[in-house]
C-alpha cells in the first residue's frame, strides 16, 4: 500500500517544523538574553637568573542580569617553589600584604601551585569578590606568595593587563 501525501501538505508541515525550532536555536529561550558580561585577566612572572621562578594568570569577570554571579580564575605555576609555598593572595600592588582574596593551593602531585576558579553568586558572601574587577582592569593587582624558603620568604608577582572588555551583551544574544 503506498500513501501518497500532497506536497503542499509536506511545505506546511514543514515550515511549521522550522517555526517552532528556531526559538530552540536561540539563547532566547534560556536566558532571554538579558545579561551581559565582564572581564579583565592579567599576567605577571618573576625571572630570577635568567629562568622563570613563578608565572601567574588571572582573570576576573561577572555577569549581570538574567545571569548573576562574579568569578576568580587563576593559574599559578612554578616548578622550583612546589612545596614550598605557604599561602597565596592578591594584593593591590600599592598596599602589599593586605589580601583581596586568599588563594587555596592545590595539593601535592599537582601540576600547579595553584589552579582553578571561583565563583560567588548573589546570595553568597564567599568568596568575596566584589571590586576585584575594578583592581584587575586598572594594572593594581598582584599575586603574593609566602614561602617557606629564608632567602624568599615573599614573593610579588606584578600582574600586567593582557586583556579585558567592560559590560558587553554576548554574540550569541539576538
Amino acid at each position: 500500500m503506498t500513501v501518497t501525501i500532497p506536497l503542499q501538505r509536506i511545505f506546511r508541515v514543514t515550515l511549521s517544523l522550522a517555526a517552532a525550532a528556531s526559538p530552540l536555536s536561540s539563547c532566547h529561550l534560556i536566558t532571554d538574553c538579558t545579561y551581559e558580561t565582564r572581564y579583565a585577566s592579567a599576567s605577571g612572572s618573576i625571572i630570577e637568573n635568567g629562568s622563570e621562578l613563578v608565572h601567574a594568570d588571572i582573570t576576573v569577570g561577572a555577569n549581570r542580569g538574567s545571569l548573576e554571579w562574579k568569578s576568580f580564575d587563576r593559574t599559578i605555576s612554578g616548578p622550583s617553589l612546589m612545596g614550598h609555598v605557604l599561602a597565596i593572595r592578591l594584593v593591590r600592588s600599592d598596599q602589599p600584604g593586605i589580601s583581596l582574596l586568599d588563594l587555596p593551593l592545590d595539593p601535592p602531585g599537582s601540576p600547579l601551585i595553584s589552579g582553578g576558579g571561583l565563583i560567588q553568586h548573589p546570595s553568597e558572601a564567599s568568596p568575596n569578590l566584589n571590586g576585584l574587577y575594578e583592581i584587575v582592569a586598572g594594572g593594581l593587582a598582584s599575586i603574593e606568595l609566602d614561602t617557606d624558603i629564608s632567602s624568599q620568604p615573599r614573593l610579588s608577582i606584578p600582574l600586567t593587563v593582557t586583556g579585558k572588555r567592560d559590560w558587553f551583551r554576548p554574540s550569541n544574544c539576538y
